[in-house]
């Protein structure tokens, strides 16, 4: 479906729809390892800072990012509502962006550059993004930088493209607030009444496997 932006309602093409392929592809790996795997009695989990998102169980986050991606990448006539999970899916998406350009950065000097692994790949994907993102003439780096405030503030305007607020970081204020409280700050940030209390998607076992295929299909689409 079409993605409600600042920019305006996008379905995302071209380097962008690569990054969100390339990162969800990413974390599908990471949060699948984790379905069957304990740690000390306990599940092991697979965190980005982003507390809507991480709290959901392993195929809550598999099942709410193959939702998200096809919306993202899918064109339709309106966009799907903006809410708490979603958004916290799409910040988690480019905070997992931003931990493997840090990666990239602190590995480099592992990586053999005439191997199969490229020690700049995230970076360039990032690049791509911003180089494509005519509003902004900023000088950009070359994919070789290691200024990590660089790659920050590079991260920060391509998360901007499709994520322009940070609402969804403010759940469990809002709903331990007094009605009153959560009333008013809905009000001054132009939230919808429902915003916060929207719920993740909770695949049983048997359907898990095939949002897991849709969701490789998605990713690996070309």
């Amino acid at each position: 479906m079409t993605w409600h932006t600042e920019l305006g309602d996008r379905c995302l093409m071209g380097p962008e729809a690569r990054l969100v392929r390339e990162i969800v592809d990413y974390m599908h790996d990471m949060i699948g390892c984790m379905l069957d795997v304990t740690l000390d009695g306990d599940d092991e989990v697979v965190e980005y800072g982003v507390p809507e998102f991480d709290k959901l169980s392993p195929p809550q986050k598999i099942a709410l990012l193959e939702q998200v991606l096809r919306q993202m990448l899918t064109a339709t006539e309106a966009p799907p509502a903006l809410n708490v999970i979603n958004e916290s899916a799409i910040a988690a998406m480019y905070e997992a962006i931003g931990e493997m350009v840090l990666s990239e950065i602190e590995m480099e000097s592992e990586f053999n550059e005439s191997g199969p692994l490229d020690p700049h790949h995230w970076r360039k994907l990032l690049l791509d993004v911003a180089r494509a993102d005519v509003r902004d003439s900023t000088e950009l780096p070359d994919a070789t930088c290691r200024d990590e405030d660089e790659w920050e503030s590079i991260l920060e305007s391509v998360t901007m493209r499709v994520l322009w607020d940070d609402d969804y970081m403010d759940a469990e204020a809002v709903l331990d607030a007094t009605p009153q409280s959560a009333r008013r700050h809905r009000r001054k940030r132009g939230i919808d009444n429902d915003y916060y209390i929207a719920v993740a998607p909770d695949p049983s076992e048997s359907e898990l496997p095939i949002i897991r295929e849709r969701l490789k299909a998605l990713c690996r689409a070309i």
